[in-house]
């Protein structure tokens, strides 16, 4: 099991063919130039602490395609696929399809109107305010497609997202 616990700035931006969704930005692991990655690029590595959260956060803030940034607390933890029994909270749970080419993509149900990844069963958290499988069963469905389907890795994850203003 991986631990994700730290701050991570999270923005609303329509960038994605007319959608309103929300990306998240961690600390800065390779050549961006400002003091953030987008998280599906960092391995998931989130603020250590909420100061360069906040350093992350200016730097975004001064991005004109971005309507708004918000600071935000995450918590995750990872579990492979011969882990899932060591799951003990199954209320808030996201698929994280990991591939060389995409990096790591957190998914959760489908939503009524937002679009579904490909041919999978499921759709991008960022695009539907963050919401989550309610259950391990249909999470675990998820991730066996992503196998399927899109030929990657699947991890499912618990997943707790707390703003802080």
């Amino acid at each position: 099991m991986r631990r994700v616990d730290g701050y991570v700035c999270v923005v609303r931006t329509n960038l994605a063919f007319g959608l309103d969704t929300q990306l998240l930005f961690g600390e800065k692991v390779g050549q961006s130039s400002g003091e953030y990655e987008n998280l599906t690029s960092n391995d998931l590595t989130v603020y250590g602490n909420k100061e360069k959260a906040e350093e992350g956060k200016e730097d975004l803030v001064k991005r004109e395609d971005f309507s708004s940034v918000r600071l935000a607390r995450l918590q995750m933890d990872v579990f492979d696929t011969d882990e899932l029994d060591d799951i003990v909270d199954t209320e808030s749970l996201v698929v994280v399809m990991s591939n060389d080419e995409s990096g790591d993509t957190l998914l959760g149900p489908f939503v009524e109107g937002i679009p579904i990844v490909g041919r999978l069963p499921g759709a991008y958290i960022c695009d539907t305010d963050f919401k989550t499988f309610d259950s391990l069963e249909r999470a675990v469905y998820l991730g066996t497609e992503v196998n399927r389907q899109a030929e990657s890795k699947a991890y499912i994850a618990t997943f707790q997202l707390d703003f802080l203003e």
